[in-house]
């Protein structure tokens, strides 16, 4: 399976990403030690606002990928930093990766010589992933400033590079959320639809609110009203959007995807 996730590039960069449906996304997370000091601002996800598919993805349906060949094998990412990123902000992609290492089996490992690696740069516009893993050099865009208001950022768009899609647009996401059409903006309805089940896998995990893949309850609105009605009133629908940090159910199905 190809991807990849987060806002926009140039206008001309679009037009040839749509010949190939292409896709960009982000991150929320819950649990992360320190995140006091760096912000949380639900209402301003750079990710949602891009003009990739899903605002930060490039690439096609699913939201826990399904084939093996698109995942990273023996839990390895290997990867280069690249760009002019601030002291603040390499702490921050630090801090992230600590936290997968921390939590999960996934580990980022300085690339020496593989074939297929990751570049983490932000030389364009926009916060973007590839989806799972595309075989050779592989790009995930971070914009200084922009898509470093918080740690969930960064974590959205690199759950995106192991493979993960946005979680309302789950197939079961029905029960969970009403997509309130009206409010949509006319050319990102495509942003809502609904993934499919023989592609795409929860992972024997439920629905999340408060998951680091959520859009808020307005993305995409053209009017600031909502476009995600939650159905279930839980403790968790309240956090849609949040980019605080991992929550369980996004470590989870880590862990399960990957057997660790």
């Amino acid at each position: 399976m190809n991807g990849f996730a987060f806002e926009s590039r140039t206008v001309e960069m679009f037009k040839e990403q749509q010949l190939l449906l292409p896709f960009l996304i982000i991150l929320c997370i819950n649990d992360i030690k320190g995140t006091k000091n760096v912000s949380i601002n639900y209402a301003d996800n750079p990710e949602e606002s891009g003009q990739h598919r899903e605002g930060d993805i490039v690439q096609d349906d699913r939201n826990g990928i399904l084939s093996a060949k698109s995942k990273w094998p023996k839990h390895r990412v290997p990867y280069v930093l690249k760009g002019s990123f601030s002291k603040k902000e390499l702490s921050i992609i630090d801090h992230v990766l600590n936290e997968f290492h921390q939590k999960t089996c996934i580990r980022f490992q300085k690339r020496k010589n593989e074939n297929d690696f990751l570049i983490i740069d932000n030389k364009s516009n926009g916060c973007w992933s590839s989806v799972g893993r595309l075989g050779g050099s592989q790009e995930l865009n971070l914009e200084s400033m922009k898509c470093f208001k918080n740690y969930g950022t960064t974590m959205h768009e690199l759950m995106h590079t192991l493979g993960f899609y946005h979680e309302q647009n789950r197939y079961d996401r029905d029960d969970y959320v009403k997509v309130l059409w009206e409010n949509i903006k006319k050319n990102m309805k495509v942003n809502f639809e609904k993934l499919k089940r023989n592609a795409a896998s929860g992972y024997g995990v439920a629905y999340d609110y408060g998951s680091t893949m959520h859009y808020k309850a307005t993305s995409f609105s053209k009017n600031g009203q909502p476009t995600l009605k939650a159905l279930k009133m839980n403790a968790d629908f309240k956090k849609m959007g949040q980019r605080q940090g991992f929550s369980a159910s996004d470590i989870d199905k880590i862990n399960k995807m990957y057997k660790c």
